[in-house]
């Protein structure tokens, strides 16, 4: 689990390198604007995308 989206990317890559492809993203608590975090969870991971 990864506090923060700081820490979601290099967590989210160690997973790919063991073989992972499918990832279900979810906040801990209730973002203050859901658009905003998605924006910004997609900028952090859809590079990820192969």
């Amino acid at each position: 689990m990864a506090s923060s989206r700081q820490e979601l990317r290099p967590r989210i890559e160690a997973f790919i390198e063991t073989g992972a492809s499918k990832f279900v993203v979810m906040p801990l608590g209730e973002p203050p604007n859901w658009k905003t975090e998605i924006e910004a969870l997609a900028d952090d991971l859809l590079p990820l995308q192969n």
